[in-house]
C-alpha cells in the first residue's frame, strides 16, 4: 500500500473520518469511514482525496432539501419541465435525445444549474401547455422559449411546410384555420391540380362578398388579407359590425 494512502487513516476530510483500511480492488484502495452523521461506509481513497465524496451521502440530501425550501417547487410540473428539458439535451440515453442534444440543442447557462432563474423567466407551467422553442433549431433560452399548446407546437415542427400568401407565411394548418376548410378537402383539390391559392381560397359554398372602399371580395379573401379568421368575420357581421370593423385584428 502506498504511504500517501496510508496517511489517510485517522484523518478527517470534509465530513468523513477515515478509520481504517478496508480492501484493495483492481489497484484501488478502499477505507472504512465514519461520517459526521454517524453512518459508516466503505469509500474509495482517491474519491476522498479528490473531494469527489465528502460524506456518506447526507450532504447531497441536505442540499436537495435546502434547494427545495429555497424555491418550494420541487415535484411540481414546472420543476419537472426544467428537469426533462435538461435531460433531453444532456443525457444520451434520454428519450428524444437525438432530436435535442444529439443535434446540438443546448440549455443556456442561466437555466442549466438554476431552477430559480428558469422559474423567474418562464413562470408557472400553464395547464395544457408545455415548453416550446420558437426557433426549432435554437437553444433553450429565455428569448427563444414560450409555453405553448400541442397544436401550437405542431405548427412549429421542422417538418411543417410553410406557405406565403399576400406577404404572410403560415403553415397549411394555420391557413386552413383561417379559411374554415378541412385538410382532406385541401389535399383533394391539390391532387386535382389546383394551385395552393385556389385550393385555400375557393369556398365550398356560395361565397358571401363584402365591398370596402369600392373593392369587392369574398369574406375568405378579406379574411386572408386581414389576418382574421373567416369565422370571426362572420360572427362580427352577425353581431352588427360594419365590414371595416369585422376585419380589424383587434375588434372591440
Amino acid at each position: 500500500m502506498r504511504s500517501k494512502t496510508l496517511i489517510l487513516i485517522g484523518k478527517r476530510i470534509n465530513r468523513l473520518l477515515i478509520v481504517s483500511f478496508s480492501h484493495n480492488s483492481k489497484g484501488q484502495y478502499y477505507f472504512k469511514c465514519v461520517c459526521d452523521c454517524g453512518v459508516q461506509k466503505i469509500i474509495r481513497g482517491v474519491d476522498i482525496m479528490n473531494n469527489l465524496t465528502k460524506s456518506c451521502g447526507c450532504l447531497n440530501k441536505e442540499q436537495i432539501k435546502l434547494n427545495s425550501r429555497t424555491h418550494g417547487m420541487e415535484g411540481t410540473k414546472t420543476y419537472w419541465t426544467w428537469q426533462r428539458m435538461k435531460g433531453r439535451c444532456l443525457r444520451k440515453y434520454s428519450i428524444g435525445y437525438h432530436n435535442y442534444g444529439g443535434r446540438g440543442i443546448k440549455v443556456c447557462d442561466r437555466w442549466l444549474n438554476s431552477f430559480e432563474n428558469f422559474y423567474a423567466d418562464m413562470g408557472l407551467k400553464p395547464e395544457g401547455k408545455s415548453i416550446d422553442r420558437i426557433d426549432n433549431n435554437g437553444n433553450y433560452t429565455p428569448e427563444n422559449c414560450r409555453w405553448a399548446t400541442q397544436k401550437e407546437q405542431a405548427n412549429n415542427t421542422r417538418s411543417n411546410v410553410r406557405i406565403t400568401l399576400n406577404g404572410k407565411t403560415r403553415t397549411i394548418s394555420q391557413w386552413l384555420d383561417r379559411t374554415n376548410q378541412t385538410k382532406s378537402l385541401f389535399h383533394r383539390r391539390r391532387k386535382l391540380g389546383w394551385s395552393i391559392r385556389k385550393a385555400l381560397m375557393t369556398p365550398t359554398y356560395k361565397p358571401r362578398k363584402l365591398t370596402i372602399n369600392n373593392t369587392t371580395r369574398t369574406i375568405v379573401e378579406w379574411a386572408l388579407l386581414s389576418g382574421v379568421t373567416r369565422k370571426t368575420v362572420v360572427n362580427r357581421l352577425n353581431q352588427g359590425a360594419s365590414p371595416e370593423q369585422a376585419l380589424r385584428p383587434a375588434y372591440q
